[in-house]
């Protein structure tokens, strides 16, 4: 799916849904669309226009600094929705950033996305190690996430993008999606907001995990008391409850201690590595690339092509069988003929003798 020399840096796989709360002015998928064009227009200064996003095609930067590819398909079977972006790292010549986005629809008020970036540093011919990627945000998809006309899912309910803390009014809502058998992302409860600040969090997982957090021991105790054994969370810590869905999860706990000597920052740093920059099998099967895109209406194609040779071979036999019909008339004709001929040449010297 993904070149082995990029190295992944973040990743999105959300599940998108039309809002309750507004009143519906197109597709979920027109949508999310004019979201993409208008951030990938902004972020990468790509000039391009509205029905060309839709339709598809290469394009460049004015600076030939981007380069964009996007393909379509829509048919009754399947509607998708994929582009590849390549640009120029502004202040390391060797390095270029790549971005796959892919949109499946389900529905007129359902679909998703999948979203991946990427960095390739080419060190032919460097005796240097590339340089090490910054701990940075990265902005481009925001708009999904606040934006009244859709909503992104995380399994049943709406996908939370904010850091709550978890309280006895909140508490309700935390277990039901900590049991949620569709959550497809990791729940992060933090109670050493001391040694790791919630905000933080949330913004470097935002869309791959959910981020809670607790002050009130009384409430951990209460939540203990209702999971099973194997989830029991000590006070003072950082615990991922990762989907239940998956065969036999690990929860990983990460101690007060564990943090304070790690850094906060060094272990921000690898909350994104474990969570937004990795793939689960599953999660790479699913995801949909230009290539896909491409390859599906080739298929398309192939099959458009194949029933086309199908009804031509059939109406090949149709009108072969015709022309057979038709030559056996014409010789049935002809004989008829042969015969009439005789009968008037025997009539006429008939008529003839008896003169």
């Amino acid at each position: 799916m993904f070149d082995s020399t990029n190295i992944l840096v973040n990743k999105l796989i959300l599940r998108i849904r039309r809002s309750k709360h507004i009143e519906p002015q197109g597709t979920v998928f027109d949508t999310v669309k004019h979201i993409l064009h208008q951030q990938l227009n902004e972020s990468f200064h790509l000039p391009i226009e509205w029905e060309a996003f839709n339709r598809g095609g290469k394009f460049r930067s004015p600076d030939d600094q981007v380069n964009a590819q996007i393909a379509s398909l829509t048919s009754e079977v399947r509607t998708l929705w994929a582009t590849k972006i390549s640009a120029r790292d502004t202040e390391t010549s060797r390095r270029q950033w790549i971005v796959h986005i892919g949109l499946r629809v389900f529905s007129t008020d359902d679909l998703s996305l999948c979203y991946a970036k990427c960095c390739y540093d080419h060190t032919a011919g460097s005796i240097q190690n590339p340089r090490a990627l910054p701990l940075a945000l990265d902005r481009l998809l925001d708009p999904l996430f606040f934006n009244d006309e859709v909503q992104c899912m995380c399994g049943d309910s709406p996908l939370i993008v904010e850091p709550v803390e978890l309280t006895s009014e909140t508490f309700h809502d935390f277990v039901e999606i900590l049991m949620d058998k569709q959550r497809p992302c990791p729940v992060l409860l933090i109670s050493c907001v001391d040694a790791l600040v919630p905000e933080e969090a949330a913004d470097i997982l935002l869309g791959n995990a959910i981020v809670y957090w607790c002050t009130d021991a009384s409430i951990m105790m209460r939540l203990n008391a209702m999971l099973p054994e194997e989830l029991y969370t000590p006070w003072d810590c950082v615990r991922a409850f990762l989907p239940m869905s998956v065969n036999k999860p690990y929860h990983p706990i990460w101690t007060y201690e564990e943090i304070r000597r790690m850094r906060e920052d060094e272990f921000l740093k690898g909350l994104r590595q474990a969570y937004c920059a990795s793939m689960r099998s599953q999660e790479r099967r699913n995801f949909l690339t230009l290539e896909d895109v491409c390859r599906y209406r080739d298929q398309m194609r192939i099959y458009e092509l194949e029933e086309q040779l199908e009804k031509q071979k059939k109406e090949s036999s149709r009108l072969l069988s015709q022309s057979e019909r038709q030559n056996s008339d014409i010789v049935r004709l002809r004989e008829q003929l042969q015969s009439l001929k005789q009968s008037a040449d025997a009539k006429t010297l008939n008529e003839y003798e008896s003169l």
